[in-house]
């Protein structure tokens, strides 16, 4: 994400293609931080799933955020082949 960030301050023109490949991007980071997440209450065990746990706080943080229309991989697929088309 702060890789997407860079690119974006960088001031340079991005073309329709350069900002779908940024939000492929995006949404790959995205599925990444998930993924590591349920890595850690993997190793973590049940008790991460605990409501008092700061670990399932994160989770269901993260979780809620990723399934937000703009981290959808399906959608930014979509537009990186019409893009590419």
């Amino acid at each position: 994400m702060l890789a997407v960030a860079a690119e974006v301050d960088a001031g340079t023109d991005l073309t329709a293609r350069d900002g779908s490949r940024l939000h492929l991007n995006l949404t790959e980071a995205a599925g990444d931080c998930r993924a590591a997440l349920d890595q850690m209450l993997d190793l973590h065990g049940a008790t991460g799933f605990r409501t008092s746990s700061s670990l399932q706080r994160f989770w269901r943080d993260v979780s809620v955020a990723g399934r937000h229309p703009l981290l959808n991989p399906y959608l930014a697929m979509e537009g990186y082949g019409n893009a590419l088309v």
